[in-house]
């Protein structure tokens, strides 16, 4: 768009249809961010204590978008975390360590079950596990998060809907993505600090693996022979702890291994609904490495400061994800506590090993 054309001006010329499409599009967007930055500054006036979620649908939402637009909108109106109570599963309490004083997992009142069942609803009600609007189950949530936490029925609520429906354009494509940018903080998660009772007795150095079958890395016979070699690989270099959890969390499942000796190890029987995100976080802090599906696990490894591989053999995911996690590295990198992120089709590692090669032999003189 030209430097002081308006939206109308853009789309002048195109058929009435695309026209209004466009418009209409338009005022969603700016609604949407509106509505968030509303919210935000409406909690800050108040002196009432804050529910933040629940948080029931992806990782990569949660790690990528709905935590950093928090940091942002609190440090924009110095939001003390002692006033934030945060909802979400799996033991995600510790990505809201610096954010939240307080925290309630989903699992403490549903089981995995419930919460499919609850989610494949909401798919099939709206198309999208995405939180667009406050379902009567996230209703029932935050009744209980008031109840386990005392904070009061009159406490504020920023649900997740804010922030999908003020990023929305943004997964569709790549306009709107500055306004997007402003709305988001990009900082290091918290480093998880382990307990007595969750000890996870890893070696000194190693590399974590977290390989599960989704859309971009189907589940096939190829697949499953190229990761059970590539962690047989790692293993002859490094220990491997591969993060399974055992447990049926989603329509994901995890590759497994069955060795467990040494160089190859898990910590699946330590895990639990409530607390398998949080140990797979402590897992991935402690690696040299994360080795990983592409996709919103793989989000994790850099935010925690640790290079993370994600794997691919299908190129069908959202462009604009994976632009947003480049921009997220380099905020990290420029803030020094960033690592690397390295997408690769599994089709092309046989350049990785050419180029790792070439890097080990010594130059000539």
């Amino acid at each position: 768009m030209a430097p002081g054309a308006t939206r109308v001006d853009a789309v002048r010329g195109t058929t009435p249809r695309v026209n209004a499409a466009t418009i209409r599009r338009a005022l969603e967007v700016r609604t949407g961010r509106l509505r968030a930055d509303r919210a935000f500054s409406a909690v800050a006036r108040s002196d009432k204590r804050i529910l933040v979620g629940p948080f029931l649908s992806e990782i990569g939402f949660e790690v990528l978008y709905w935590l950093p637009m928090l940091a942002r909108y609190f440090e924009k109106h110095a939001v003390a975390k002692e006033r934030v109570v945060a909802v979400s599963r799996g033991g995600a309490g510790v990505w809201y360590a610096d954010l939240a004083g307080g925290y309630v997992d989903v699992f403490d009142h549903l089981t995995p079950v419930e919460l499919k069942d609850a989610q494949r609803d909401r798919v099939e009600r709206g198309g999208a596990q995405k939180q667009f609007g406050v379902s009567e189950l996230d209703e029932r949530l935050l009744d209980l998060a008031r109840r386990d936490t005392g904070v009061g029925a009159d406490a504020d609520v920023l649900h997740p809907s804010l922030m999908y429906n003020a990023f929305t354009y943004l997964w569709a494509d790549a306009a709107g993505h500055e306004g997007a940018r402003r709305r988001m903080l990009n900082r290091a998660l918290p480093r998880p600090h382990a307990s007595d009772e969750q000890a996870l007795d890893l070696p000194a150095e190693y590399v974590a693996v977290k390989a599960y079958f989704s859309d971009c890395f189907p589940d096939s016979e190829e697949n499953r022979g190229f990761v059970a070699r590539l962690v047989g690989r790692l293993a002859e270099a490094d220990p491997v702890v591969v993060l399974s959890t055992g447990i049926d969390l989603d329509d994901h499942h995890d590759f497994n291994t069955a060795k467990d000796d040494g160089r190859i190890r898990t910590i699946e029987h330590l895990m639990t609904p409530r607390n398998n995100l949080e140990l797979q976080t402590r897992a991935i802090a402690g690696a040299k490495a994360l080795v990983t599906t592409y996709g919103g696990f793989s989000y994790l490894g850099p935010f925690l400061g640790v290079p993370s591989v994600a794997l691919y053999s299908e190129e069908n995911f959202v462009p604009a994800h994976l632009d947003v996690m480049r921009r997220a590295v380099a905020d990290l990198r420029n803030q020094g506590t960033g690592a690397g992120f390295l997408p690769v089709d599994v089709r092309d590692f046989p350049l990785i090993d050419l180029v790792a090669g070439l890097a080990l032999e010594p130059s000539a003189t």
